[in-house]
Formats: structure tokens, sequence, C-alpha cells
């Protein structure tokens, strides 16, 4: 078994208008992977690389690298994100990963959980549905090689630009469906913040960087 947990970024943010507001703003914005390297990472860093690998996953760009960043030969736009996820998915399987959970950077981990909870399943994470069917949040989700496989060699349509619901439809065509797991929390909105309290969560998607640091100090 070799795991990677796997942020998608970018180097600018471009975000259409009607999906601009809390944590999305256009611009140059490295706060927020920045966020995740001054917390949730040092934890991983500090106690878990023998466990899991860890890398950032970024498109195209002039400048070199950081610290287990991958650049992927794709575009770093809002619209074109199933590509790069779908890159990042070619990248690990020929780097013989056998699970891969996907996250955003606008997500806290707490990686002792996300290790202590592990369980092998083809597609999981928090279940969503849409007209096209079931899908998992793109917030974080777990695929393992199979289903890395089918998604890393289907043909991507521009039209489909929600990655999440793209990955979702993908595999339902194979015959794989989600495994809901509501410790992947998707939402920020006061009800879910009720109903799924931090101190159950394996990773909780932010509005804003600052809260990372929050939660890493109360952790």
């Amino acid at each position: 078994m070799k795991r990677l947990i796997s942020v998608i970024s970018c180097h600018s943010y471009q975000y259409p208008k009607h999906d601009e507001g809390a944590a999305h703003h256009s611009g140059l914005n490295p706060c927020r992977s920045e966020a995740i390297r001054n917390t949730w990472y040092r934890t991983w860093q500090n106690q878990y690389t023998s466990e899991i690998d860890f890398k950032f996953f970024l498109g195209r760009n002039r400048r070199s690298p950081r610290e287990n960043e991958i650049f992927l030969d794709c575009e770093d736009d809002y619209y074109t994100l199933p590509r790069k996820v779908q890159k990042m998915f070619q990248w690990a399987l020929e780097q013989d990963y056998t699970d891969v959970i996907k996250t955003d950077d606008d997500i806290f981990c707490w990686v002792d959980r996300l290790l202590s909870n592990f369980s092998p399943a083809k597609y999981k994470g928090f279940v969503l549905e849409s007209a096209d069917g079931k899908y998992t949040s793109g917030t974080a989700y777990w695929l393992d090689r199979e289903a890395m496989t089918i998604v890393a060699e289907a043909k991507w349509n521009p039209k489909d630009w929600a990655e999440d619901k793209w990955v979702g439809k993908t595999l339902a065509s194979e015959g794989i469906y989600p495994e809901h797991d509501e410790r992947y929390q998707c939402c920020h909105c006061k009800d879910c913040e009720i109903k799924f309290p931090k101190d159950s969560r394996i990773t909780s998607h932010l509005i804003d960087p600052r809260e990372m640091y929050e939660l890493m100090k109360n952790k």
C-alpha cells in the first residue's frame, strides 16, 4: 500500500463572477497553500511521513517548484480543474500509488484522524447528489488505483467544468459509486457546523485561511 495526500492548488486564482466571495477571490493568493504549510502540513511533516506522502499540485508556470510541489502539464484556471485533477491521478499512477486523497487548498485535515480511520475504498467522501447522479464533494475524497485509472483514462468534455461531478459521473459510468463518510465535511453553513462538530471531522472545508491557524491552535 502506497498512499498520497494531494492538495490541488494554483498559481493565481481566477474565479467566475458567480463564484466570487467567501474564500474565492481572483488574483495572486498564496495564503491558502501557505496556511496549509504552516498548519496541518507540519503535522504530517513531523509525524507521518513514513505512513503517507504529501504533494501540492499546480499547473504550468515559469518559476521552479517548491518543496513537495508538482507542476502538471496543464492550464491553471478554474474551468479546466478536471484536467488538472486528471493529470494528478495520472502522475499518481505513474508513481505507483494505491490510494490517493484529493483535497482542495481551502481545507484543514486532521492527519492523525485521516490515518487512524483509513480503510481502503474505491471512492469515498462526503456524498452529494445532482441531476447527473451521486458524487463526493471535491473538497476531499479518496480513490483507489482502479478508480484512479478510470479517471486518468477518461475523455474529458470541457463542458464538464465541475471537477467533483465529472469524477462522480465518470466512475458511475464504470459501475463505481461513492461511499458516504460525513467526517469529510464539505460545507461551512451554520447547519452543517452544528450537525458535524469539528471534533469528529477528518477534514473541514473553510471560509478563510486564518481558520486553519485557529484550528491548529486549538488542536
